[in-house]
């Protein structure tokens, strides 16, 4: 559920008489190629039906294209900070390098985690911060030598 940029993937529900996505789709079959929480109501003939468990999806690119994101080599950055549904996570890293970003609440509780490859050089990960409640995380970037650590605000 981690995609490259440009990338994308099918989810498709199991047999049934009706769908309905979260995207609004109707059909069994939906293409996602961006960032978000997905689930499908299947309905049977009749009035019966039920809704899947969400499934997240997550982006990660490579490189930034603009110098005004660069970012130094032991640092973490996100923006924008503070963030409204979306938030995009930067940092170097001199070669590929197995990571966990993790988000925790100020109680200490872990809200998100993903794992991933690092490339050679500048990376970004986005994060869809709409099912989260307004308030302060402490994110954690852990890579195979190292962690950066960062506070973020979604309003």
């Amino acid at each position: 559920n981690i995609l490259q940029p440009s990338g994308s993937v099918d989810l498709t529900s199991t047999t049934a008489s009706g769908y309905l996505w979260s995207t609004g789709a109707t059909t069994r079959t939906i293409t996602v190629s961006t960032a978000g929480t997905y689930t499908v109501r299947v309905f049977n003939t009749g009035t019966c039906y039920s809704t899947s468990l969400p499934i997240k999806i997550y982006v990660i690119a490579s490189r930034l294209a603009s110098m005004d994101n660069k970012v130094q080599e032991d640092e973490l950055k996100a923006y924008p900070n503070p963030a409204h549904e979306m938030i995009t996570f930067s940092f170097f890293s001199d070669v590929e390098k197995k990571c966990i970003l993790k988000l925790v609440d100020l109680n200490g509780r872990e809200v998100e985690m993903q794992k991933f490859n690092s490339f050679n050089g500048i990376n970004t990960v986005e994060l869809n911060l709409s099912n989260y409640k307004k308030g302060f995380y402490i994110a954690c970037l852990m890579m195979d030598d190292n962690s950066r650590f960062l506070k973020i605000i979604v309003e």
